[in-house]
């Protein structure tokens, strides 16, 4: 037999069913932090580019720059892609309508460099 009193029972069962909400909640959650790679979006973070597998021929693709510092994504291909997305912030542009693998870099950090996979 329990000795918690019938409220005291009812406002702990309340709580568990609010802790338990929450849990299910959170992991059924459609958010993505920075670390997660979502199609058609290039993140940026220290100084670094991460790429989606591939993106389809014409797609529009997302930047995200987790950064402070303003980058570029720029084809090394001259007038494939070249944009800029200031930090903190997000910019788009429109994949190459050719299927292929395009090179690219940040104008500001040239080290910076990655492949876009184009399908």
């Amino acid at each position: 037999m329990s000795t918690l009193s019938p409220v005291r029972r009812r406002t702990i069962g309340a709580v568990c069913a609010a802790a338990a909400t929450l849990l299910i909640a959170s992991g059924c959650s459609g958010s993505s932090g920075p670390s997660d790679t979502v199609a058609d979006q290039i993140t940026i973070s220290n100084h670094m580019f991460q790429a989606p597998a591939g993106v389809k021929a014409g797609a529009t693709v997302t930047i995200r720059n987790n950064d402070s510092d303003e980058h570029t994504v720029t084809s090394t291909t001259a007038g494939t892609f070249d944009t800029e997305v200031r930090g903190a912030k997000t910019a788009t542009f429109t994949a190459p309508t050719s299927p292929g693998r395009y090179d690219f870099y940040c104008r500001y950090h040239p080290s910076m460099k990655a492949t876009l996979v184009v399908s």
